[in-house]
């Protein structure tokens, strides 16, 4: 039903008033490091983060995800630890999921501005005129895409 969410264990699902709260974890045990592609089992912590996703049957949907840290097993590498990222769903520093991203990219495109940012809010996103118009044509952060793992494993 919810193909983006694929690589999540949802583990609980609330809802009150107009907000759907699913709080996830990485399905994975393990992940990439984002800089040198090296692939880590050695989970060095874990914190929260929370996501906006696209509406779901009018409700805004939070994804409150546990995240973990891993430390780089590559000795040569810059990065001693690194956060997961789950394909379709995190991006680094990302409030948004992918999905409600590009749905923003295109109000921003269409609209910007005020009206971009009025149906912005009522398609759960954002709804900040400055943000909406960010997302508008020649953003990088609209156009990058969540890696996978150029080592394959």
């Amino acid at each position: 039903m919810f193909p983006h969410l694929s690589g999540l264990v949802i583990e609980r699902i609330e809802r009150c008033h107009d907000v759907i709260a699913l709080a996830a974890r990485a399905r994975g045990s393990s992940a990439c490091c984002r800089w040198c592609g090296s692939r880590s089992t050695v989970v060095h912590g874990r914190y929260s983060r929370q996501l906006t996703d696209a509406l779901v049957a009018g409700s805004r949907v939070v994804i409150k995800l546990t995240v973990r840290r891993f430390r780089c097993v590559n000795s040569t590498c810059e990065a001693v630890t690194f956060a997961e990222q789950v394909a379709g769903v995190t991006k680094p520093h990302s409030r948004f999921t992918p999905l409600l991203t590009g749905m923003l990219t295109a109000i921003g495109k269409a609209l910007a501005g005020r009206a971009g940012a009025r149906l912005a809010r009522a398609l759960g996103g954002g709804g900040q005129p400055a943000h909406v118009a960010a997302l508008g044509p020649g953003d990088s952060r609209a156009s990058r895409q969540a890696g996978a793992c150029p080592r394959g494993g």
